[in-house]
């Protein structure tokens, strides 16, 4: 409770608290990193083969012949924000 009475200052109280903040996301971070790769390789088990370009373009071809082209594809705005920024606006017409 000493560096909470405000005995240290007010800006020793905020970088103490700004400190703890900090170390709890790292720890939170390394924790969430180690989850997911667990989850990736062990229960989804992805794999880990060097042939995964290679399955991921079949996928794609199996779609294409089950399903088709789509005619237009549905972007999310940050999709389209970052195309418009690298390849400008598309002229119709």
């Amino acid at each position: 409770m000493f560096a909470a009475s405000g005995a240290m200052g007010n800006l020793v109280v905020v970088l103490f608290t700004i400190g703890i903040v900090a170390a709890s996301f790292s720890s939170a971070d390394s924790a969430l990193t180690a989850i997911t790769t667990s989850l990736c390789v062990d229960i989804l088990g992805t794999y880990l083969d060097g042939n995964v370009c290679q399955r991921m373009l079949d996928g794609a071809e199996d779609y294409i012949r089950r399903h088709g082209v789509p005619k237009k594809r549905k972007l999310n705005l940050w999709r389209k924000y970052t195309s418009i920024k690298t390849f400008g606006r598309i002229k119709k017409g």
